[in-house]
């Protein structure tokens, strides 16, 4: 009786590094946005440095929300938050609306100095504008700080650090023509140019 015990013990170890086991890798797990989000994340998103003597002048981040990119950012939401069919819907409307009444990027900016991250300001020490493929300067219909940047806004950009930097929503006018948009911000610290190629 007692080797047969003997025998068994062995196996429940392995039965129950097993379920160990199991649990381990559910936990390392990524559980948040799916590749396919993140792909189309990265394809929409431009992100520029300027050093001077070694040093940061400022960092720009952004996305161009786009209706590729729309169409994934709500088909992730959808599954994130088990929207109804219905409620996807109204979601999809809105983000139609949206998308024809204006061109949009998220924005995420870090200067050393946080007081000279003004975008948002009248007299703002940047300029932002974008150029269209026809050369046209196009200057934004609203330029807004992001705020609260919660913690759905940091997981569906992870980019964006609020310790650091501001976050920010620009919206140009609709229907920019196909080809090369570059967004600009220039001004005494540095020019940052993001180039995006649209369809």
């Amino acid at each position: 009786m007692k080797r047969r015990l003997w025998w068994l013990l062995p196996c429940l170890w392995a039965v129950s590094g097993c379920a160990a086991l199991d649990v381990y890798l559910d936990i390392v797990r990524d559980k948040g946005l799916t590749p396919e989000y993140r792909a189309v994340l990265e394809r929409w998103t431009r992100s520029q440095t300027v050093y001077s003597l070694f040093e940061t002048r400022v960092r720009i981040t952004a996305t161009y929300r786009n209706e590729e990119f729309s169409r994934a950012y709500l088909q992730e939401h959808a599954r994130l938050y088990r929207l109804t069919e219905e409620e996807q819907q109204k979601r999809e409307a809105l983000q139609t609306a949206a998308l024809a009444e204006s061109s949009e990027f998220i924005v995420y900016a870090y200067v050393p100095g946080r007081e000279t991250n003004d975008f948002d300001r009248q007299q703002s020490i940047w300029s932002i504008f974008l150029v269209n493929d026809l050369g046209e300067r196009v200057a934004p219909l609203e330029v807004r700080r992001v705020e609260p940047v919660t913690q759905v806004v940091r997981d569906f950009f992870p980019y964006i650090n609020p310790y650091y930097g501001f976050a920010y929503h620009l919206r140009f006018p609709p229907n920019q023509p196909a080809g090369k948009v570059t967004l600009v911000f220039t001004g005494v610290i540095a020019t940052v140019e993001l180039d995006f190629i649209t369809p």
